[in-house]
């Protein structure tokens, strides 16, 4: 049955984004939100963070830039609850920023804002902005920066968003969120932002000021569904996005190696992030296009579902799709083109003995390291709203 304009114009109202918390940051810290702190008396399509603060670079510059720069601050975001529908525990999302920054950027031009000093960031490209980096010089840096973590598939349309709703019939007050904070001194040593000088002093405070420390505000972000439409919506579908990291693999020249066994579950995209990683440390050093050279997915020995394909093809592949500049060192498997959740790869209906295995060809790289987000469905929207 068709709805009615009236129908349509209920079913995706955004309600503003009510701050839920506030935490200061500090290197090397974790923080975590109290039982019940995410309200979810109304419906949330997702989080939206929001970090703001100062850091002073002085006596001497850094000696080495990791790209990513300051969105190394917050170095996991851990999203996690009691899902009724699932009847357990559930993560919605375990992933660094920066990671999640790159796979959101693939998708739409505008996923998160930083600024500088009040001068925007450019958004990820190739080569990877220098701008995310301002420690190859001494001074005094303003920061401000936004990311929304939504709980329905990036860039997805409106009318596909309220069936990834989070509410509190399913969750009740178990939704919680962890975020652990990167690690950076001076005085040579190395960090999320690089290896500091010799000399280099590093101090982090509040914005605007000597004083204080970094702030880190969460909002949510909730939905107004009209009475009529709202109950259309019987159980709402569920994304679970878990970065894992791949190493030794990518140190090693090899044609059609398995980089990752994935879960055999229906799979809307796959984000793969490669380069090389200092010893002790969980953010990039470098970013890379030439050590992970193709890309594939078989299910089994011998039944391929993608085969494998160049990187640059994939790239250019995600930049037509979505009007996007490829970005370096990321690569995404798209099974999404028609921006419907529904085209997901259907790997749950595999035969559980058959393996689902991502598949590449390396070129060998000393350090070489590199994340995988399997961007799983663990639920598909149910009611008369998404009905097949």
């Amino acid at each position: 049955m068709g709805l009615t304009r009236q129908q349509l114009s209920q079913l995706y109202r955004p309600g503003g984004n009510p701050l839920l918390a506030s935490f200061s940051w500090a290197s090397g810290g974790k923080v975590n939100t109290n039982s019940g702190q995410i309200d979810l008396s109304l419906p949330i399509r997702g989080l939206r963070i929001t970090v703001s603060g100062r850091l002073v670079i002085g006596t001497a510059a850094f000696g080495t830039l990791y790209p990513s720069g300051l969105l190394g601050l917050i170095r996991r975001i851990y999203v996690y609850g009691v899902n009724s529908a699932m009847g357990g525990q559930v993560t919605l999302y375990d992933a660094s920023l920066s990671d999640l920054w790159d796979f959101a950027h693939l998708t739409q031009l505008r996923s998160g804002h930083l600024d500088i000093n009040a001068s925007s960031v450019a958004v990820p490209s190739m080569p990877y902005p220098t701008t995310y980096n301002p420690t190859g010089a001494t001074g005094t840096f303003d920061f401000r920066l936004q990311f929304d973590l939504p709980f329905h598939p990036f860039n997805c349309p409106e009318l596909v968003r309220p069936g990834y709703l989070v509410r509190g019939k399913e969750w009740k007050n178990t939704l919680a969120l962890v975020m652990e904070f990167g690690t950076q001194a001076g005085a040579g040593a190395t960090g999320f932002l690089g290896v500091s000088g010799g000399t280099s002093t590093v101090a982090f405070s509040s914005y605007g000021s000597g004083g204080g420390s970094p702030l880190i505000n969460v909002y949510g972000l909730p939905v107004r569904m009209g009475k009529d439409v709202a109950p259309m919506v019987d159980t709402p579908g569920l994304l679970s996005r878990v970065g894992q990291p791949i190493n030794s693999i990518l140190q090693a020249a090899g044609t059609g190696v398995t980089l990752l066994t994935l879960q055999n579950r229906s799979t809307t995209r796959i984000f793969v992030r490669n380069g090389t990683l200092t010893a002790g440390q969980d953010n990039f050093a470098t970013l890379s296009d030439v050590n992970l050279t193709s890309l594939g997915l078989n299910i089994g020995a011998s039944k391929v579902i993608r085969p494998k394909t160049d990187i640059i093809a994939l790239k250019a592949e995600t930049a037509l799709a979505y009007g996007r500049d490829p970005i370096q060192g990321s690569v995404m498997m798209d099974f999404m083109d028609s921006a419907n959740p529904d085209s997901a790869l259907p790997a749950d209906s595999a035969d559980a003995n058959a393996q689902l295995n991502l598949i590449g060809d390396v070129a060998s790289l000393a350090s070489g390291y590199g994340t995988v987000i399997q961007e799983q469905q663990l639920l598909v929207p149910k009611g008369t709203l998404y009905a097949a």
